[in-house]
């Protein structure tokens, strides 16, 4: 067989997708380099889940490679994922040629014409990775297509090359050498050819992977920790994004984005760009790239928390919120909290909360135009592959969202959680009817909970009562951010600002919005909840209560000086707010989170 028809050739591409996927735990269990945050094989089943459902039989080999390297470019995820979609993008337009068939000394062109694109992808190549074994699957091709033009023999042959330098990654870096490890990437390049070959040789059954089921993944042992060490990492944050209108070429766009970190990918063609980089820069990143062309996807990983969870997982139960919940980052690294940020909607950006935005910026929105910036609850699929992911290390997860009165994101996480909820592991998801400091001091008590030992069972009914004793009070500046939010009209707003009336707002038993009282200046309302806090203090007494503000430190500082000498007790915490808490509160907003006895 020296030649293959385009139906082969889409459904070979899909049998390997399909042997990624089905290998995901094993691959997730080696990902030592370029650190130990246990994703290699959730990113690249991502991309194979894109290219099974995103990916079309078109009328020529060219069109059909061309839609499956864009499924790959739309579901890449990490280092490996868009190296790999980069490759595929090579290989399309060496199969350019409107072709219904494709012979195998032009297969064999066009993967020594995608190691190029897969290199050039990289701002600094590291051998011993997946690029060793694409470049070695090419130069097998080559060397054996002088032996034979058979596909299948051809193919074989090249395996078992790329078989033997799998085995040899293990001592070409020193952490994986360390780990006793292949590498996770290179590995999974080995089982997409595996599939693909061995379609081509009928051995591979055609089921459709079309979701992200535990059953559809091999059960593999966690790997052993003990040959782990939490590096010391020079960046935190794993940036990814897909950029669409790009104004400048993609080798120019690299020599703009060098600047703000390392492990640089730079993936795609003339009609999509897909990037990733290490840096501790995300909000001057995304801001970079808004300026070169259309952000249409956005994904931020704290590679910190990452490798904390995988190599010093602390607890037993695993502890998420939403972004909402203001908690210090420290006592959210220390208890390996996660987080699920939610996502900010201005016109036709989108921000990342707490990471490709900060208040400043936030606040900004709201000077800018007529549209008001929005909040949108998180996509259900990410939620579902984030619960699934701490499943793998968690033996119980509770979560603890913003109110379901104020967003989806409790529904979603419902939803998400009925659908992969696999006995013995339990997932919870507890609404905390309230936001900001609140939710922030409610996450903290769970935390302490599990960090007490205390069992599962117990710690939901604990949180279900402290639920009911949570309240926040905010004293807001001025309402423009509530004019523009919608959470009051225009007209009320201008008579409310016209006699300087200062609402404080609340939420109710519900977690409904609600009014608290109102003042006739940001002073008198901050006096109004003191005055408050000191009554329930010396009546049923306050467990804990925390300040947080909206870009207006100084103040919340003195207000909590003044609230700690009143109450007799410090506060848990001074906090910023969120980004979406600053948009709706308004700048210089100050809050008071607060549970009782």
């Amino acid at each position: 067989m020296n030649e293959i028809s385009n139906k082969i050739l889409y459904h070979a591409y899909r049998a390997g997708a399909q042997e990624v996927i089905r290998h995901r735990n094993q691959l997730n269990s080696i990902n030592v380099f370029p650190i130990a945050d246990g994703d290699t094989g959730s990113n690249l089943s991502s991309l194979m889940h894109s290219i099974l459902s995103e990916s079309k039989l078109e009328k020529d080999v060219g069109n059909t490679m061309r839609s499956i390297a864009d499924a790959a470019i739309n579901g890449a995820r990490g280092n490996s994922g868009i190296i790999f979609a980069q490759y595929l993008c090579g290989i399309s337009i060496g199969l350019e040629n409107g072709a219904s068939i494709v012979s195998v000394h032009h297969y064999v062109e066009a993967n020594k014409a995608a190691v190029d694109y897969a290199y050039d992808a990289v701002e600094d190549p590291t051998e011993g990775t997946m690029l060793t074994l694409i470049r070695i699957w090419s130069e097998a091709l080559n060397r054996f297509i002088k032996k034979t033009s058979d596909f299948r023999e051809l193919l074989s042959y090249a395996y078992g090359d790329i078989v033997e330098a799998l085995a040899k990654t293990q001592y070409q870096l020193a952490s994986l050498k360390k780990a006793a490890v292949v590498d996770a990437g290179a590995k999974g390049f080995v089982h997409f050819v595996d599939g693909f070959l061995r379609s081509l040789k009928g051995n591979h059954d055609f089921e459709i992977v079309n979701n992200l089921s535990h059953d559809h993944w091999e059960q593999v042992p966690q790997i052993s920790i003990d040959h782990q060490e939490v590096v010391d990492l020079a960046f935190r944050y794993c940036a990814e994004a897909m950029l669409i209108n790009m104004d400048i070429p993609l080798k120019d766009i690299k020599k703009e984005l060098r600047v703000f970190g390392d492990s640089l990918i730079v993936a795609g063609n003339e009609h999509r760009m897909r990037v990733h980089i290490h840096t501790n820069q995300p909000v001057d990143f995304f801001e970079k790239l808004r300026s070169l062309g259309r952000i249409t996807f956005q994904k931020v990983d704290d590679m910190v928390n990452q490798s904390s969870l995988v190599n010093e997982r602390k607890y037993k139960i695993g502890l998420v919120t939403d972004s909402i919940a203001d908690l210090p980052r420290s006592f959210i690294e220390d208890h390996q909290i996660q987080v699920v940020n939610l996502k900010i909607l201005h016109k036709d950006d989108i921000y990342i909360d707490r990471i490709t935005i900060d208040n400043k910026k936030a606040i900004g929105l709201l000077e800018e135009g007529d549209e008001r910036a929005t909040s949108s609850q998180p996509d259900k699929q990410a939620v579902i592959l984030q619960l699934q992911t701490l499943q793998d290390y968690y033996d119980e997860i509770i979560v603890m969202t913003v109110s379901k009165a104020l967003s989806g994101t409790f529904n979603v996480f419902q939803k998400a959680a009925n659908e992969i909820e696999v006995y013995p592991k339990k997932i919870t998801v507890i609404d905390s009817k309230q936001n900001s400091a609140a939710q922030g001091l409610l996450v903290m008590e769970c935390a302490k909970f599990i960090e007490q030992g205390i069992p599962y069972d117990q710690i939901i009914e604990k949180m279900q009562i402290l639920v009911s004793k949570s309240k926040i009070l905010v004293s807001v500046k001025n309402l423009n951010a509530m004019i523009r939010s919608g959470r009051l009209s225009t007209k009320g707003g201008k008579i409310a600002n016209l006699i300087n009336l200062k609402p404080i707002v609340t939420l109710d038993s519900k977690g409904e919005g609600g009014l608290g009282g109102v003042a006739f200046s940001h002073e008198a309302s901050l006096k109004k909840i003191k005055k408050k806090l000191i009554k329930i203090n010396d009546t049923i007494g306050l467990k804990a209560y925390c300040v947080v503000h909206a870009q207006n430190f100084e103040a919340a500082k003195a207000y909590t000086e003044a609230l700690q000498l009143a109450l007799g007790m410090p506060p848990a915490y001074l906090e910023d707010v969120s980004s979406i808490v600053a948009i709706g509160a308004g700048d210089g907003a100050i809050a008071v989170g607060y549970i009782t006895h």
